[in-house]
């Protein structure tokens, strides 16, 4: 069976300001060009104001309250363990798991469930990317990379 790899990319911030959701000039031709190949999101909301709790919801599909996650990883916060995370998830089902930078899901990226934490800055990340794709290539083993940003988050 050929599974299909799957690549996250969160930034802190952003909303929807990219071309691919209709924003005028695009300032997003790159991911514009991802989205289109690949699946965008339609129909989907924020499930909690600020990012750790926004982004466990995304990692287990409950929002905050359920997951544990009601405030920030440095904050002291983290999901629920009795949860297993999408990461996890798709590393049970085979998959290789990779996440570039920093997790704000939890405070343990191996129990999240990633085989290999880089912590590369934003300037770096396009290179481990294009390493982990690399290593894919022709190997029919499926991976998940999840590239984590600050890019464009408010000071």
């Amino acid at each position: 069976m050929n599974r299909p790899n799957v690549l996250i990319i969160m930034w802190h911030d952003l909303g929807d300001y990219l071309g691919c959701y209709g924003i005028e000039p695009s300032p997003s031709q790159n991911v514009d060009h991802l989205a289109a190949e690949g699946v965008r999101l339609d129909n989907y909301f924020c499930s909690y104001p600020v990012c750790c709790p926004s982004r466990a919801g995304m990692m287990t599909g409950l929002i905050p309250h359920a997951n544990g996650m009601s405030g920030q990883v440095n904050r002291g916060w983290d999901m629920s363990h009795d949860l297993t995370p999408m990461p996890r998830i798709l590393r049970n089902a085979g998959y290789k798991t990779y996440m570039s930078s920093f997790t704000h899901e939890s405070t343990d990226p191996v129990w999240e469930g990633y085989d290999e934490v880089n912590g590369a800055k934003d300037e770096d990340k396009p290179a481990y990317a294009e390493r982990v794709f690399s290593r894919h290539v022709g190997s029919g083993v499926p991976f998940l990379l999840s590239i984590n940003t600050q890019a464009v988050h408010r000071p």
